[in-house]
């Protein structure tokens, strides 16, 4: 017999495995075990062994039930294979969806996928999802996980992600996604008015066009913004200083042209920020007060030439000792150290920057200033991170 929704199932296996697939046994037919139809190309396959009880509630591996009713299906790193049914509706208690790391599990993410409105977590991460990511989204009202990322997604952000008020994490990253990243305006939806979200991860994939100054606003609690990797344009937005919980940014790898905000600094909970490989002009950012910043990369810009910036005396070293590499690289992408007698100045920073308390010199002047006219070749721009990882070697071992 087929059963219904309610998962008080009668039916039971049998040796000949001629039971009806029904959702209720085993949540979807798409993933049923024993068919009276032979296999389908939508189901996927290499699911646990449930054989034994006909009820899924009864200790079936990555299966958990409330009130005999499915709401967590866990399958993880199990070599699943196949297509996610449109059937995996019929679950309509279901509060976790993870089918992560599978990564032959194919074919479009179902619109059905939005009838699941009791959904607070949804990770699809590296499986080989295609096609766009279903506008249908946009009904997980009580989503609050969202990973996509590690997929072959393709297409732009439905506008209909707006609608998710209650997202603390989105993960797009490492898909084939492109087009402009979308904002309010209108009866139209966008990434702005998700003002409880934390992390916004949507680097390595296509987006193009400027980033929009009504992406950001001072309501919203976001603390990571990964946009590297994509094909960015236009400036580096001021509204991004309103964002005052950001601790980690990352703009790098795009095409951002024109000058940092000025006022950056106020972002004084930022720890790590990536700005290298763009097209960045005017003076280097004054980053005074930033004192939990543990990373931070703008080489190959095009930063007004300047000395030693005097603002990075002023900031906190603590046990870091990554810290001062940043700057290395800093300086190196202003090519500093290809000006005659710029190179007391990056030998300053490696020699006296650290606090002496904690850190006894590393090496003289003389001896920094030996190193890199023996390494002048290297330190050309093409072979920065050469220069990079050498002086690394250097300090942490002399």
């Amino acid at each position: 017999m087929c059963c219904t929704l309610t998962l008080n199932c009668e039916a039971k296996w049998v040796e000949e495995q001629e039971l009806c697939c029904c959702c209720c046994c085993c949540f979807s037919c798409n993933i049923c075990l024993y068919h009276s139809q032979p296999t389908t190309t939508e189901e996927l396959k290499n699911t646990p062994n449930w054989k034994g009880s006909a009820d899924p509630c009864d200790n079936w591996e990555g299966i958990r039930c409330t009130n005999s009713r499915v709401t967590s299906l866990i399958l993880t790193s199990m070599n699943l294979m196949g297509k996610l049914s449109s059937e995996i509706s019929q679950l309509s208690e279901l509060q976790t969806l993870d089918l992560s790391y599978n990564q032959n599990i194919t074919g479009p993410l179902p619109s059905s996928i939005g009838n699941l409105l009791n959904l607070i977590n949804l990770n699809l991460i590296g499986c080989s999802f295609s096609g766009s990511i279903p506008d249908t989204i946009g009904n997980l009202q009580r989503l609050t996980i969202l990973s996509l990322n590690n997929n072959n997604f393709r297409g732009r952000i439905p506008t209909s992600i707006g609608r998710l008020s209650n997202l603390y994490w989105l993960d797009l990253a490492e898909n084939q996604l492109d087009g402009p990243l979308p904002v309010s305006e209108g009866n139209t939806l966008g990434l702005d008015m998700l003002v409880k979200a934390k992390h916004f991860h949507l680097e390595k994939n296509n987006f193009s066009g400027e980033i929009p100054s009504k992406l950001f606003s001072s309501n919203m609690v976001l603390k990571h913004l990964l946009l590297g990797s994509n094909f960015l344009t236009g400036n580096i937005p001021e509204t991004l200083v309103s964002v005052t919980h950001l601790e980690v940014i990352r703009f790098d790898r795009n095409s951002l042209s024109g000058p940092v905000p000025l006022n950056l600094n106020n972002l004084v909970n930022v720890g790590e920020l990536y700005l290298s490989n763009n097209k960045l002009t005017g003076p280097i950012p004054d980053l005074t007060g930033m004192n939990k910043l543990q990373y931070v990369d703008m080489s190959n810009n095009s930063f007004d030439e300047s000395d030693f910036p005097p603002w990075m005396s002023s900031l906190v070293f603590d046990d870091n000792v990554s810290f001062i590499f940043v700057y290395l690289v800093l300086i190196c992408s202003l090519q500093l150290f290809l000006v005659s007698g710029r190179f007391v100045d990056i030998c300053y920073i490696v020699s006296h920057l650290m606090p002496s308390q904690q850190y006894p010199p590393l090496f003289s002047s003389t001896q920094c200033m030996d190193f890199f006219l023996t390494n002048y070749v290297s330190t050309q721009r093409k072979h920065q991170s050469h220069l990079f990882y050498t002086l690394k070697e250097l300090v942490y071992h002399n």
